[in-house]
């Protein structure tokens, strides 16, 4: 019987890890720009810039981030998700969700 159970427990597919991937601000651009994820995954966002900015994405933003902070959003959903910091318009990026 226990040999039984080790076995089945050695077959049993693993359970995948959340991760967390990183986005910096700096130089007034989000690096990288466009990040591919696992649903389940966080995003951490740090500001590397004196200016400070923010991550919006219409439906859910970050408060206004300064120097050195951070801001971390995990997604459930699959999806492409596109965002802008509201400070500095031209700064985009995307979250693509699979």
């Amino acid at each position: 019987m226990i040999i039984v159970i080790a076995i089945v427990a050695m077959l049993a597919p693993a359970t995948a890890q959340a991760a967390t991937m990183a986005v910096d601000m700096k130089n007034n651009m989000f690096t990288p720009q466009e990040i591919t994820i696992q649903a389940g995954d966080t995003v951490t966002w740090t500001n590397q810039d004196q200016a400070k900015h923010d991550v919006n994405f219409g439906d859910f933003k970050s408060p206004l981030l300064s120097k050195g902070e951070t801001y971390s959003h995990t997604f459930e959903t699959a999806g492409t998700y596109d965002y802008v910091c509201d400070v500095h318009p031209f700064m985009k990026g995307r979250v693509i969700v699979q």
